[in-house]
Parts: structure tokens; sequence; C-alpha cells
């Protein structure tokens, strides 16, 4: 018959010592706080928090969430209602979310944001679903995700975030909207810190008449420039650029082409 408790404080405490007993404990303690209402299942070793918000603290790890369900046996919370994750510099909120504590994981979904706190300024993702690994801090995002980072918007159907690095890959789709212009590839790679970004694979650009196909480009953000290589094809009204190399000056609307440059210029009026 399953032993049932459904005791407030005395639930919490329980909850402790109860984890420190398991069969594989957490590498670190759990703290819990903010419980209103505790219920544990002696059968499938499972705890049932209430709270607003309960709170589970572990090392530098917080969760927050109105109700969340511990299995004390594998050590994983699943947590719904306006969940909140906090680790060091990053912080992510979602409908849903379970952190596998043995595997320093957190998997959410359901209109998932995440901010990075940098001297550069705030990054923020935003995704249907985001699986966060805590060891490394690295963030992998699926489900249209966008990073928003000082008026810049990377969007792919892939987004990866190394917090250590703030280097951010889109892969698959990928679009880089800036002020200036935009830039779609197979794949972008971008430094936040050195506001550097690599792409390949089907590279276009386009920043006011301009348009342009390469097969990589290498776009740096503070000089306003973009370096298409690989043999590439500019367009601007009716005129045609080819060239092995074409930089593109996104600001002053200039470009300067080397390695065989031929221009095609299209008739007046057109």
């Amino acid at each position: 018959m399953e032993r049932r408790l459904a005791l407030a404080i005395i639930g919490v405490l329980l909850l402790l010592t109860g984890t420190a007993a398991a069969a594989a404990p957490a590498p670190l303690p759990l703290e819990v706080s903010g419980a209103t209402y505790a219920e544990y299942d002696a059968r499938s070793g499972v705890w049932l928090l209430r709270g607003s918000p309960v709170v589970i603290t572990r090392g530098a790890t917080r969760l927050e969430a109105a109700e969340i369900h511990y299995d004390e046996r594998r050590a994983v919370a699943s947590a719904t209602g306006a969940v909140t994750v906090r680790h060091e510099t990053l912080t992510l909120r979602a409908a849903r979310a379970e952190a596998r504590l043995r595997e320093d994981l957190v998997v959410a979904d359901g209109e998932v944001v995440v901010t990075a706190r940098r001297d550069g300024g705030e990054a923020k993702l935003t995704a249907a679903r985001v699986e966060m690994n805590l060891a490394r801090r690295r963030v992998v995002a699926t489900g249209q995700p966008a990073l928003t980072q000082q008026e810049a918007l990377l969007s792919a159907a892939r987004l990866e975030f190394d917090e250590p690095t703030q280097t951010v890959a889109a892969i698959g789709g990928a679009e880089l909207i800036l002020p200036e212009g935009r830039l779609v590839a197979g794949r972008i790679d971008a430094s936040l810190n050195d506001d550097r970004a690599q792409a390949r694979d089907a590279v276009r650009i386009t920043a006011g008449d301009l348009t342009g196909q390469a097969p990589q480009a290498t776009l740096d953000r503070r000089a306003g420039l973009v370096t298409l290589s690989g043999g590439v094809v500019l367009r601007r009204g009716g005129d045609l650029l080819t060239a092995e190399t074409i930089v593109v000056d996104l600001r002053a609307q200039r470009v300067v082409a080397t390695g065989g440059p031929r221009l095609t210029v299209g008739a007046p009026g057109k």
C-alpha cells in the first residue's frame, strides 16, 4: 500500500534526508524552501511539492516553480508553472522544465527564454525547446530559436550557445539580421565578444540595393565590413560584378573586388 505524507515544513525536511539516503544521491545536496504543500509516494520515491514558488537549490543552480515532482531515485526534478532556472550568468524561464541532476542537464519547453549576462550587454535566446548543460554552460535551442544581442538577430533551425567562449553556432537556414543588412547561409558561427561572424554554405547578403552570393563570408560588425569569397556574384540594380573576393562596406554601400573582377553594366534606367 502506498504511504503518503502531506505535511508542509516537515515534508520539506524529509525531502532533504530522503535525498541524502537514496541509493544514488546527487553529488551536491539539495536545499528546498518555499513549499506550502509536500506529498511523498514511498513506492515510487517521488515527492510532490507546491509553493509560490517552490525553490530547489543545488550548488550554483536554483530551480523555482509553482509545482515540482522530484524523483529521488533518478535525481530528476520535473517543474511546471512559471519555471525559472538560474545558474551563474544564465537564467532560463519556461512553462515546463526537467532538471536531470546527475547529468547536470535542464530540458525545457513551452516558450523558453534564456538570458545571459555579459559585459557587452545581455544576450537573449528564445525557442520552443532548450537543453542547458549546467556543467559546460552550453545551451542548445530548437523550435524556431532566435538570439538577440545589440540590435542583431540571429536565427536558424538550431542554435548552440557556448557561454564560456561567448560563441553561437547557427545551423540550418541561418539568418543574421543587422541594422545595416542581412546575411543568410547554411551555417553562421558568431563571436559575441569580437562582434565577428563566419558564414558558409550558400551565403547570401543584402545591404540596401546590393545583393550578393558566395560560398563563404566573414563579418566584422565593428568595422561594418562583409568579406565574400570563393567566387562571388554581386548585383546592384542592372549591374553585375563577379570576382574571387568582394569586400562590402555595409554603411557606405561601397565594394572592393579582387581576384579577376568583372563588371557588367546594365542598360541605363534598368
